[in-house]
């Protein structure tokens, strides 16, 4: 079936702006509200240009009739006659549509939450029971596990026979059971990821589609200019302090976490950083043009002990348009902003100096690199976009002297020819490096922390004979005591959790109880903090601790 022309003139006229255009998308949309069916790439395209759209509004006139087309977009699909498990239209966040998955243990709490019945466990695409039935054998009691080994009966028949009222679908069942087992928080995550749980998110519910994961704004910013292709220099941005940067309340961080998880979800992603968010510790960010950036924790579990992890959600006139980690170790910081793939191309080159800043402002990150995997290494995506060149334009340099040779003789080849690209095969050459922008005039480079992992482990099995739990039980009131730290065990339960990550490393350190007071007062801030609320402020501290910086680089 041809596809229809006016969206397919919509698709290619949707990043263009100004009167003329405008006024065309405004005739395009009205023909297509005519249109009585549509096939499944027409909605799917449709679908793409409205979420475009609704970032990039032209002006009131066209937001108003973009918003009335993704609320017709239900109707559409009904009356387009493709079935709602029709896999033309699945895993693409379309309205009514199916996504399918393995979403992790927090995700699927937090989903199940938001949107009641519309996630379920597909029973057709389980492989295989046995895992499931074992992990169930931790959740149940030992008389209910006769139940689960009978052979004659099914799992799903079980979940039938056993399932409360309370709970809508089996998979809410299953999620009460493990929330309400005796395991610990890590395990029992780690245990259902094992379980390799397939996922049936049906978009049944407003809100669940990516057209409809919105944040409603205060005042739209309108483009009514064509899109800035400008380059923007890093350093100078970076270092421009925000003129609005807003703590978010624990309802309010809550909702840009779901928001996140909607987006990331319904285009079969997820972030674990994003799915163990932390509520209260959700900073928003306005970098002007209608964007904004929420800088997002985890919860004080799944902190790290010298590592403070963070997500980042890209907002463009309230849609979600990018995400990307923000890892902080002693100022330095791997970066990775991933662009939803109806948004690239648009303003990447804005949007990434405002994602540094936002790194370099609230979490002092002042050394950022990339891995190999970002500079395209085994990653065709990247190769495709040509991130080697996006990221070296934007000043990032190679580690790998090599490379560094090989991509200047590129560029004098490319100099002397400037229409050519570099080929596919180059640019895979080009990507055995890991990159990095240094805004710290050289005093922060990265810590091993691999190498520091394996010091501990051969401190714990030389001082310990490999006894673990002893070397907690000796470590923690041993350092308390150097550290001049009283009542450790009476700490609150995230303090101890961040006492029981730290002290380990601490007695591993050399002339700990020499010290000075002040140098111990410091690092008992930085444990408060650690187990406090947010982490924002801990690499500060960290970094600014020069003799914990010098003993862990020694190590």
């Amino acid at each position: 079936m041809p596809r229809h022309a006016s969206i397919d003139k919509l698709v290619r006229i949707a990043p263009s702006f100004g009167p003329t255009e405008a006024a065309e998308k405004l005739r395009l949309l009205a023909q297509i509200e005519s249109a009585p069916r549509l096939t499944a790439r027409d909605l799917l395209e449709l679908h793409d240009a409205i979420c475009f759209l609704r970032a990039y509004p032209d002006s009131p006139r066209v937001l108003r009739a973009v918003e009335a087309a993704a609320d017709r977009l239900r109707e559409l699909h009904a009356a387009s006659g493709i079935d709602v498990e029709s896999s033309q239209l699945e895993n693409r966040g379309f309205p009514g549509a199916v996504v399918r998955d393995e979403f992790s243990f927090p995700a699927l709490e937090r989903l199940q939450l938001r949107y009641p019945g519309c996630l379920e466990i597909d029973w057709d695409e389980l492989e295989s029971q046995d895992p499931l039935v074992n992990a169930l054998g931790l959740c149940v009691t030992s008389a209910e596990c006769q139940g689960l080994d009978d052979i004659g009966l099914q799992l799903q028949e079980w979940f039938a026979a056993c399932r409360p009222t309370q709970h809508r679908t089996d998979l809410e069942f299953l999620l009460f059971l493990f929330r309400n087992a005796r395991l610990g928080e890590a395990t029992r995550n780690l245990i259902f990821e094992g379980c390799a749980v397939p996922i049936r998110f049906e978009l049944a519910s407003v809100g669940t589609a990516r057209s409809e994961n919105i944040s409603r704004v205060n005042r739209v910013r309108y483009q009514t200019r064509p899109l800035d292709r400008a380059r923007h220099a890093i350093a100078p941005i970076a270092r421009r302090e925000f003129s609005s940067t807003t703590r978010a309340s624990a309802k309010l961080g809550e909702e840009v976490i779901g928001l996140g998880l909607t987006a990331l979800c319904s285009r079969n992603l997820e972030i674990r950083t994003l799915s163990n968010g932390n509520a209260n510790d959700v900073t928003v960010v306005d970098c002007g043009r209608g964007l904004r950036i929420a800088l997002i924790g985890v919860l004080p579990a799944y902190r790290d002990p010298l590592e403070c992890h963070y997500c980042m959600l890209v907002f463009k006139n309230g849609v979600p348009i990018a995400y990307g980690p923000g890892t902080v170790s002693l100022g330095c910081c791997e970066v990775g902003i991933n662009l939803f793939p109806e948004f690239r191309g648009a303003e990447i080159r804005y949007l990434y100096p405002q994602f540094i800043r936002t790194l370099y402002q609230l979490l002092g990150a002042r050394y950022f690199f990339l891995t190999p995997y970002g500079m395209g290494e085994e990653n065709p995506a990247a190769i495709r976009t040509g991130a080697f060149w996006f990221y070296r334009k934007l000043g990032f340099r190679p580690t790998n002297p090599k490379v560094e040779e090989l991509a200047q003789e590129e560029e004098r080849r490319l100099a002397r020819k400037p229409r050519e690209r570099s080929s596919p095969a180059m640019l895979r050459r080009l990507s055995h490096t890991s990159a990095y922008l240094d805004l710290s005039d050289g005093e922060c480079r990265p810590l091993d922390l691999g190498a520091i992992g394996v010091s501990h482990s051969r401190f714990i099995s030389e001082s310990f004979d490999g006894d673990r739990q002893r070397a907690l039980q000796e470590c923690i009131p041993k350092v308390a005591r150097e550290l001049g730290l009283r009542g450790v065990y009476k700490l609150q339960p995230d303090a101890q959790h961040a006492w029981a990550m730290l002290a380990p490393i601490l007695a591993m350190l050399p002339g700990l109880p020499d010290w000075s007071p002040r140098e111990k007062q410091r690092m008992q801030r930085i444990l408060r903090e650690k187990g406090g609320p947010s982490e924002r402020g801990v690499d500060r501290l960290l970094r600014g601790h020069r003799t914990l910086c010098h003993a862990l680089r020694t190590l």
